[in-house]
């Protein structure tokens, strides 16, 4: 049945450690099976207050927030298979942990989407 799509909640926890520079980044966040999309409508960012977040797809910057300190932001960004997200945090304090939470749909065609979660 290749016209099978089915669709799930999509909820990611992306996280990394602040380094000595100040930064942490997170690469390649997407889909990656065949026939698989990502819709993102959300973005939920926290640690530090003065640390600042960006989201970039390929180059360009898409998202971010001047303070990652349980900043949200609600978006449409759809991701095909290949297509991926980068989240640098900057201005962070060394050794300390921020995330990002990404929600939305994630559809997953063909016959191997029965039984996926």
């Amino acid at each position: 049945m290749p016209g099978v799509e089915t669709e799930y909640r999509l909820d990611l926890l992306v996280q990394a450690t602040i380094g000595a520079d100040g930064t942490a980044r997170v690469q390649r966040v997407g889909p990656v099976a065949y026939g698989e999309r990502w819709r993102v409508t959300l973005f939920s960012a926290s640690g530090p207050q003065i640390a600042r977040l960006q989201i970039f797809r390929g180059p360009n910057q898409i998202d971010g927030t001047e303070f990652a300190d349980n900043a949200t932001s609600n978006t449409d960004i759809p991701l095909q298979v290949g297509e991926t997200l980068t989240f640098l945090w900057s201005g962070g304090v060394v050794g300390t942990i921020m995330q990002c939470a990404v929600s939305g749909e994630r559809h997953v065609k063909g016959n191997r989407a029965y039984g996926l979660r």
